[in-house]
């Protein structure tokens, strides 16, 4: 994951997913995130550690049962949020989220 902090760049990222009157405001703090394909946005037992939203690219959620199968529980392209359970009650995530494509978020800590 590389983080991105231009903020040029982020507010084309935010009109991108159409949200750029919530991240045109200096009192957020807010970077980017670029995954590549492959890469993990989130992992059980793994705190999440900021809000995300997905601007583009395709993600998967899912859950590894203990007989080692694998059960989809969402898939989707952005605007997608991720983290939001967590962010308002901290604790693990119980899911892997992967980027099945390159991905770009904006995240909030």
């Amino acid at each position: 994951m590389k983080r991105i902090y231009d903020k040029d760049i982020l507010f084309d990222w935010g009109q991108k997913a159409d949200l750029q009157s919530v991240f045109s405001s200096t009192a957020i703090d807010y970077f980017g995130c670029l995954y590549e394909k492959g890469e993990f946005l989130s992992q059980p037992c793994e705190e999440a550690e900021y809000l995300q939203i997905v601007v583009s690219g395709t993600i998967s959620i899912y859950h590894i049962r203990e007989d080692g199968t694998r059960y989809s529980l969402a898939q989707g392209q952005g605007p997608f949020l991720l983290g939001d359970m967590e962010f308002y009650q901290p604790s693990p995530s119980l899911f892997f989220v992967e980027a099945l494509t390159d991905t770009m978020t904006l995240a909030i800590p």
